[in-house]
């Protein structure tokens, strides 16, 4: 089973917003105060599983625009296949009534006295004699038998009261308390929902301390960072009560050098799954760092510390420096707080469902950079939603643009729209993050003294990476790159900017020769088909290849398709099938672009030749 897509239909101020779960980073962006962060929580609250992490923090559902809104739901399509809810269900419905056993010999067995034959009778006696007909009742009807899957799809739906603040699950629209356990019971088949805020806002505390009722087993109530601690004991076959209750000193010292033994490794391999680099983390190298637990003096409390050893000269004993959590970089502490919560927080859960709030606020660049990595190779395995207003984690060669929500906001309600959606003037304050992150996707160093392409936008990107080995820098439309060709012009030893070839185009070029002169546009070029007719992006390829794009990448906007095939690598499918027309089209434009750069022929690719 696994969750196909989330509706939020209404959640505090959010209305009719989709988000589609993906094996690819999803990333929400907006300006401040804009909803992102109600997005995540809407997600948050239909896994009941958070119920008691919600109300730690406080969260209410009730919107703050419209309070007289008290009714709020967020609904999940869910893929189960027939066999699997059939299962589940079986145990759920009502037991069959007993079968009617009674026959004529029982009721001649259960004949009075007084009706034997023979016997005299009164026409009073009579009627007292004879039984009472009931009508005959209907079987109860099981509402569990109407849930029927649509294409394998099940929709569970959890209703919100602001007024009682109560919750309630329902399945295609039915209620009712078997209908809860049936949901809930599906719900803990499915990964669990797990939400992160930012890690440095409520980093792991240097010491933990437990209460008394834990320790003794009469409260089994802990916060999340106790549970980390707990997850982390459990996670190395220790008992942490029993740990604390332990009288023997030597014994606790075995078991808590074991648990930091199993932390070290644990979160050194999770560092390196994410491909964080030996040094990035303020580390000299993985395997000079330790980590470790320590029993308080007050013996009810651990500590956290980091170890670290430095090497030594003249073989001499390398020496040993020990630092309290909170002694390191803001960048070592951040993914200490992602790494522990994924590897302790909830060691009994195998899979996941990843809500990030706004991570890597307090990493510096190279540490995002870093970061977008980590969450890249982690939504391979667990699907990961996040909201961000750092161009550092929308890098357009790492992100799917196509992936990207935009945050709506209007007439006191906020939707989550598609990137495609957006318009450039009503979205200008969320988009100028995504913007940003367009021009920086190539450092300046990259382009010094280098052969440069600017493309109008990053459609093109998609489309001619894959084709051509050259330092590209992807725009955001044709009248939107002066910041761009600025980059080009003073840094690249070449460069060529490629535009549509209709009004778009013609109109940015006019424009750009207001600002760079008109030396500067032998630089610029449309796009044109083999027989020189000036055409979009899109027209170079052919009716029969645009609808095998779409086939391959069932896309059926071009424009998606194109970028879909740039990330699920299916460009060498796509262009060792393209006809003579798609080849002619395409190869002219190679040898436009070739002739102001000077392409060899190692640069090109998938056939095509200079």
């Amino acid at each position: 089973m696994k969750y196909k897509r989330f509706n939020i239909i209404d959640y505090k101020a959010l209305v009719e917003s989709k988000l589609t779960v993906l094996d690819l980073p999803v990333p929400i962006i907006g300006v401040n105060e804009s909803g992102k962060s109600s997005a995540l929580e809407a997600v948050a609250n239909f896994d009941f599983r958070n119920d008691e992490l919600i109300k730690a923090k406080g969260w209410k559902f009730v919107n703050r625009y419209r309070p007289e809104n008290i009714m709020f739901s967020v609904s999940c399509d869910i893929g189960i296949s027939q066999s699997e809810f059939d299962s589940i269900r079986a145990k759920h419905l009502l037991p069959e009534l007993p079968p009617d056993t009674t026959d004529e010999s029982d009721a001649e067995d259960n004949e009075s006295p007084g009706s034997a034959e023979g016997a005299p009778t009164t026409p009073e006696v009579e009627a007292e004699s004879e039984p009472e007909v009931e009508a005959e009742s209907e079987p109860e009807h099981d509402d569990l038998l109407d849930i029927q899957l649509q294409r394998e799809v099940l929709t569970i739906t959890r209703v919100f009261n602001a007024q009682d603040e109560t919750k309630h699950y329902e399945i295609n629209s039915l209620s009712g308390d078997r209908i809860e356990e049936l949901a809930r019971e599906i719900i803990t088949k499915l990964p669990r929902v797990y939400y992160f805020d930012n890690f440095l806002e409520s980093p792991i505390p240097d010491s933990v301390f437990f209460p008394k009722p834990y320790i003794e087993g009469t409260d089994n109530t802990l916060d999340e960072n106790q549970k980390i601690i707990e997850g982390a004991f459990s996670n190395t076959g220790v008992n942490l009560r029993d740990f604390f209750r332990n009288p023997e000193s030597d014994a606790q010292d075995t078991l808590i050098s074991r648990v930091n033994d199993n932390v070290t490794k644990q979160i050194i391999d999770d560092w390196r799954r994410m491909h964080v680099p030996e040094g990035e983390l303020d580390l000299t190298k993985f395997n000079s760092v330790r980590l470790a637990f320590k029993l308080g003096e007050n013996k009810r409390s651990i500590e956290v510390k980091v170890i670290e050893q430095f090497p030594g000269s003249d073989n001499t004993p390398a020496p040993e420096v020990t630092m309290k959590i909170s002694e390191r970089s803001q960048g070592f502490r951040w993914f200490f707080n992602f790494s522990a919560r994924k590897c302790f927080a909830a060691v009994h859960e195998e899979r996941f469902l990843y809500l990030i709030d706004e991570p890597g606020s307090y990493l510096h660049n190279s540490a995002q950079t870093v970061l977008l990595d980590a969450l890249v190779s982690l939504a391979q395995s667990h699907p990961v939603i996040y909201s961000t207003h750092s161009e550092f984690l929308l890098d357009p060669e790492k992100i799917n643009i196509n992936n990207i929500q935009i945050v709506q906001k209007e007439d006191h309600a906020i939707k989550l729209i598609p990137l495609s959606n957006a318009s450039t003037k009503r979205h200008e304050g969320a988009l100028s993050t995504l913007y940003n992150a367009l021009r920086m996707r190539i450092p300046l160093e990259t382009i010094m003294n280098k052969k440069v392409i600017v493309t109008e936008g990053i459609t093109d990107f998609y489309f001619w990476r894959p084709i051509i080995d050259a330092v590209f820098l992807p725009g955001c439309g044709a009248g939107n790159n002066r910041y761009l060709l600025s980059m080009a012009i003073g840094a690249s030893r070449k460069y060529v900017a490629i535009f549509d070839g209709d009004k778009g185009g013609d109109e940015a070029q006019i424009h750009y020769k207001t600002l760079f002169g008109d030396a500067e546009s032998v630089n610029w070029v449309v796009y044109n088909t083999a027989s020189s007719q000036p055409v979009l992006l899109e027209k170079l390829l052919s009716s029969a290849d645009v609808g095998r794009i779409k086939t391959i990448t069932s896309q059926s906007d071009i424009k998606q398709a194109i970028t879909l095939l740039f990330f699920e690598n299916k460009a060498e499918e796509f262009w060792k099938g393209v006809d003579q027309e798609t080849k002619a089209n395409v190869q002219h434009n190679i040898s436009v672009i070739s002739a102001h750069l000077g392409l060899t022929k190692l640069q090109i690719k998938h056939g095509f030749n200079l």
